[in-house]
C-alpha cells in the first residue's frame, strides 16, 4: 500500500472513532478533514403531568437534521403523536405548529392549562 493510501485508511479510522464523517470526495488524502456528522442535540424539558408519565424532567438527544418539535414528541413517547391541546416552547418561546429545531435547541412540553 503506498503512504498515501495509508493515510487515508488512517485518517478514516480517526474519523470514524471521532465520530466523524470522513469526506470521500477530498481530492488528496494528505488534505483529509473530517466533517462532523449530521447529527445535532437537542434538550427536552418535560413540565406538570407529563413529566410524571415521563418519569424524568428532562432528556438530551442526538437527532439528525430536519427534525421537528413533532419528531421530538414522537421519540420521547415511543411513538405515540403530539396531542393538539400539548403546549410546546422552543427556546423558552411559546410556539404553534410544528417548527423545524436547530442544533442546541432547548424544546418544553407542557400540558394544557386549564382554569376554573
Amino acid at each position: 500500500m503506498s503512504l498515501s493510501g495509508r493515510l487515508l485508511v488512517t485518517d478514516f479510522i480517526k474519523c470514524l472513532q471521532a465520530g466523524l464523517e470522513f469526506p470521500y470526495n477530498t481530492p488528496s488524502p494528505i488534505r483529509l478533514t473530517c466533517k462532523r456528522h449530521s447529527m445535532m442535540f437537542v434538550k427536552i424539558k418535560y413540565f406538570a403531568r407529563i413529566r410524571e408519565e415521563m418519569g424524568r424532567a428532562e432528556d438530551q438527544v442526538k437527532f439528525k437534521p430536519g427534525l421537528k418539535v413533532s419528531d421530538v414528541w414522537r421519540n420521547a413517547s415511543g411513538g405515540g403523536s403530539m396531542p393538539e391541546s400539548m403546549l410546546v416552547a422552543v427556546n423558552m418561546e411559546h410556539v404553534k405548529g410544528d417548527p423545524e429545531l436547530n442544533e442546541g435547541d432547548e424544546v418544553a412540553f407542557f400540558p394544557p392549562v386549564t382554569g376554573g
